[in-house]
């Protein structure tokens, strides 16, 4: 297959697509036996891809008989290079390369290696420029020590893999600081456009063969008001699937949307990033990977509704919170290979009432507050202040 696609906006500024009707080749394919069921070709023939931009929109659309991915939220590629040169138990404190316990620095850097791209000249990331490689080290944070062109120390900022770290005027040179020993950080420092402050609203979506919206590299996305009837009903059987755009798929706000028919095993799947919030969901079932940091689902009153969340390690995902909601299952993935590395209460569930029949995690990993169970079956999670009724205990 040729990629193909209907509506493209390429690192567009202030661009909106609104009120119409966008309908693929779907029905053509199959009239012509190009569809198989389950078979991936077709798959990127998209009918909406928004590539890097800031300040785009997409609203009131109906999107049906679509081939491949729907609509896609992506990023343009940019200069990137490794770091090297890493010291064990070094940082750089008030400037100056400090003993410290625990802790990594790289030799200097100099920006100059990733300058030669369009990328605005004030902001740099940490991480892998394509994702998909987890958090360096032990913690997500970094401290980025900036010097000019004569290497002389100009300061230090705090920053966060894969997010956005400010360049100050007149640096040249960075040396990072991370959490834990160099042999086990292979770390570039890069350009990119993400892509900002993105508006899926208000959008219909029915019959679609892959999954209707599949937002990628992104920061800062609201997706409101959306419906799925019959989404993913061949290949990636779901109707919303962030699964990749990894560590860059940040700032997520997932609210007041409906699945009116639902075609997979899922409605939404999500793999990684940072801060994506899900409230006021009708029909979902949602399926948690272990690598987002930040996660949070509110507010939901739907008793079919099911959540699934792996559980994370420290340097991949952590400190969800899961609130206000009257659901049904809320389970977790029992496949933990190192324990040590969890904190305790990975997730924490607060002032909800659960009426799924079956819980399965450890205490290690969630904590309940305030909660009722109608009907608990397992589990062995830390319980506070709240009412159970056992059924059968596993």
């Amino acid at each position: 297959d040729v990629v193909g696609c209907i509506v493209t906006m390429n690192d567009s500024v202030d661009a909106h697509l609104e009120n119409g009707i966008i309908e693929g080749d779907r029905i053509e394919r199959q009239n012509l036996g190009l569809e198989i069921q389950g078979d991936f070709h077709g798959e990127f023939i998209t009918a909406i891809q928004i590539t890097g931009g800031k300040y785009c929109s997409i609203n009131n659309l109906t999107i049906k008989n679509t081939t491949g991915h729907t609509v896609i939220k992506n990023a343009q590629g940019g200069a990137h290079n490794y770091l090297s040169g890493f010291k064990d138990n070094t940082a750089i404190i008030d400037g100056k390369e400090t003993a410290y316990n625990d802790c990594c620095t790289s030799s200097l850097f100099n920006l100059n290696q990733i300058s030669n791209w369009d990328d605005p000249k004030d902001y740099m990331y940490v991480g892998h420029w394509q994702g998909y490689r987890g958090i360096y080290g032990d913690s997500p944070i970094v401290y980025v020590h900036f010097y000019n062109a004569s290497q002389q120390f100009m300061e230090t900022i705090v920053g966060f893999q894969f997010r956005k770290i400010l360049i100050p005027e007149g640096a040249q040179y960075v040396r990072v600081t991370f959490s834990g020993k160099g042999s086990d950080i292979s770390c570039e420092v890069y350009r990119r456009h993400m892509g900002d402050y993105c508006e899926m609203t208000n959008l219909d979506f029915y019959d679609t063969r892959t999954c209707a919206l599949a937002p990628a590299v992104c920061c800062g996305i609201l997706i409101e008001g959306c419906t799925f009837t019959r989404a993913g009903n061949s290949i990636t059987a779901a109707a919303v699937d962030f699964e990749d755009g990894a560590q860059e798929c940040q700032d997520v706000y997932y609210r007041n949307n409906k699945v009116l028919v639902n075609s997979g095993t899922m409605t939404v799947i999500d793999n990684t990033g940072f801060n994506h919030v899900y409230e006021n969901l009708s029909g979902h079932s949602l399926e948690i990977r272990n690598q987002v940091y930040g996660g949070c689902v509110r507010n939901i009153n739907d008793t079919n509704f099911t959540l699934m969340w792996k559980v994370g390690s420290i340097n991949h995902g952590a400190y969800a919170r899961i609130y206000n909601n009257n659901c049904g299952r809320i389970y977790s993935d029992q496949s933990v290979t190192n324990k040590t590395k969890y904190p305790t209460a990975n997730v924490l569930v607060k002032n909800c009432t659960i009426n799924g029949t079956w819980i399965a995690t450890w205490k290690e990993h969630f904590s309940f507050e305030d909660c009722v169970f109608p009907l608990l079956n397992g589990g062995s999670a830390v319980f506070k202040n709240c009412i159970i009724q056992l059924g059968s205990i596993g």
